[in-house]
């Protein structure tokens, strides 16, 4: 007995560090890319972005995430700053829904987790982009401000740069070298620790649950879709590095692995906690029902027509 739980800790152990090794590397990535953007970025090249149509602002805002590369973990602060600058609350909901899939460290990584399939690829680009565009579409009547106070926030940097998430720009002198690498260790710090609880979940639950449980999901479209989607929300790992958690789950049909890497960095548990203190209540409802639904019908409909 003692040697079937020995050998049990040690692949759990081994699963663990295997799926944290694989997906560092696109974690410290995406980290330096937000941390560029932060200090690198102008207001004035932002702004340049708006288009004057509703339509055309939805979709510039939907593949936005190609020049304004983030993950979710810092998406809502920068979607903040967007709406306070100006931009149309309905633009910035479809950079935000989007712009964590929708970036080329985050496809990069979902090629190279799912053994260089090109349809997860384009699969979850696509549904997400899908999304972006839809949620858009659907706030883009509402007349309200989206935030619940949207007035600028006024603070001042600490001496070598401040580390928050506001987006501003360092002032002069400071040294913007010491600045990227604080962007990096705290964006590291913060997406590190949901990157090791969801190494922990996979591998115990492939290691721990017993096969006939698990038997039960892997073998309804409808129950694996479910599952996986409750996972993902649970988990909260960053989309930098959510395709090589959802990779693991290799018993699970593809296509629920594929909803796992869709709606998690939409609605998870630290993007919920950033939207209540961030949105008002119809614009929550909104991000969170919509895409909830969309990213189950749409992988449903993909299971039942590719099998």
């Amino acid at each position: 007995m003692s040697e079937i739980l020995f050998e049990k800790i040690q692949l759990f152990t081994l699963h663990s560090v295997a799926i944290f090794l694989e997906a560092t590397p696109f974690l410290l990535l995406g980290a330096l890319l937000s941390a560029l953007f932060e200090v690198f970025a102008p207001d004035r090249f932002v702004s340049k972005l708006i288009p004057k149509h509703k339509h055309r602002a939805i979709l510039t805002g939907a593949f936005m995430g190609f020049l304004i590369p983030t993950c979710e973990c810092g998406v809502v602060p920068i979607a903040r700053k967007f709406i306070q600058k100006g931009f149309p609350g309905y633009m910035v909901i479809s950079y935000m829904i989007s712009a964590p899939v929708v970036n080329p460290i985050v496809l990069i990584s979902t090629y190279i987790a799912f053994r260089y399939n090109i349809w997860m690829v384009a699969g979850r680009a696509g549904i997400v982009l899908l999304i972006a565009i839809c949620v858009g579409w659907m706030l883009s009547r509402e007349k309200e401000d989206f935030l619940i106070n949207n007035k600028e926030d006024n603070h001042s940097c600490s001496g070598e740069g401040c580390s928050c998430s506001h987006n501003h720009e360092p002032s002069k002198g400071e040294n913007k070298l010491l600045i990227i690498l604080r962007h990096i260790s705290n964006d590291f710090m913060d997406m590190g620790a949901y990157l090791i609880i969801g190494c922990f979940a996979a591998s115990g639950i492939k290691t721990f649950l017993p096969g006939d449980v698990l038997s039960i999901f892997e073998g309804s479209l409808i129950l694996s879709i479910i599952a996986m989607m409750f996972l993902a929300v649970a988990l909260s790992v960053c989309s930098e590095a959510d395709a090589f958690v959802a990779a693991s789950f290799t018993g699970f049909p593809l296509i629920s692995q594929l909803s796992f890497v869709t709606i998690g960095p939409i609605v998870d548990l630290k993007l919920i906690a950033m939207y209540v203190i961030t949105f008002k209540k119809k614009i929550i409802r909104t991000v969170i029902i919509a895409p909830t639904i969309m990213v189950f019908v749409f992988c449903y409909l993909l299971g039942k027509l590719i099998g």
